[in-house]
């Protein structure tokens, strides 16, 4: 089909094309030269790759949507190129950003099974993850780049192929499974059976445990500061940062102000933010 279409504003209400929670935001992810900012003396602009993992086009402003739920995203959208069609190479994280990164289709990039999580040698070690193509971070570095990468899930972990050509490549938002000391705590208690170890695990360490907590700003600010560190250090050296975000995935239980804002008072069905996947889920 060429190239997909892009326009310029006035926004247009885009054409509902999702299917679920599609899992992995390539379709709106922005990918933005920084305007007009250059590293002084060069002829390349600073960039940044910002990913929100599962978040519908259909509910941002700038696709038409009617509430104002992203008015940053909606003037940066005002000011670039906004593709009308997008679409995702997969379903679900892992497989969609390992496209967004290496430019390769699920079929040849292969990363697209949970089970590369585990797999282990004989002496159960860790196996790598055979990689095809090169990384995008690879060519800007090659090119010059500082180049760091803040994500927020297990799917963008190390063990599944990503991380080359990253200068820094930083998890943020630590959950009790990916936490590098209390995730190897809890699989030994949980191995054990040791309900009661694994409750004080957990008073101990609440916020590890707490699937509803933000983790959004944390990811910024680090991006943020890395930039800075950056700007400050060598100034003339243009720079890739790639955020990964994900607060808007499930469960869909939203902080306040903004539970109240879209929360209906009246509802008092069965659905609630934590079940809407799975087995026996009320949502169809």
């Amino acid at each position: 089909r060429g190239d997909p279409p892009i326009r310029h504003p006035p926004p247009m209400r885009a054409p509902h094309t999702h299917r679920g929670t599609v899992a992995a935001a390539l379709s709106i992810a922005l990918a933005v030269a920084c305007g007009t900012d250059k590293a002084p003396g060069t002829a390349h602009p600073h960039v940044v790759l910002i990913s929100l993992d599962t978040l519908r086009a259909d509910h941002l402003g700038c696709y038409g949507y009617e509430r104002a739920t992203s008015p940053r995203m909606d003037a940066l959208a005002k000011e670039g190129a906004l593709f009308e069609e997008a679409f995702s190479p997969s379903s679900w994280t892992l497989p969609a950003h390992m496209t967004l990164l290496t430019g390769l289709p699920v079929g040849i990039h292969g990363a697209c099974d949970d089970r590369l999580w585990t797999r282990v040698d004989s002496e159960g070690a860790v196996l790598p993850v055979p990689l095809r193509g090169t990384f995008v971070p690879e060519h800007l570095r090659a090119a010059g780049y500082a180049t760091a990468g803040f994500y927020s899930w297990k799917y963008l972990e190390p063990q599944f192929g990503f991380g080359p050509g990253f200068d820094r490549y930083e998890r943020l938002g630590h959950t009790f499974y990916s936490h590098p000391v209390v995730s190897r705590q809890f699989e030994e208690l949980h191995a054990k059976g040791d309900t009661e170890a694994l409750g004080r695990l957990a008073a101990e360490h609440p916020e590890l445990f707490d699937d509803t907590r933000p983790s959004s700003s944390e990811a910024v600010e680090r991006a943020l500061g890395w930039i800075d560190e950056v700007r400050g250090e060598t100034p003339e050296r243009p720079f890739f940062c790639f955020l990964h975000l994900f607060d808007v995935h499930d469960p869909y239980q939203a902080p306040e102000p903004f539970h109240r804002r879209f929360a209906n008072p009246d509802y008092d069905g069965p659905i609630t933010g934590r079940n809407v996947m799975g087995a026996g889920t009320p949502v169809q």
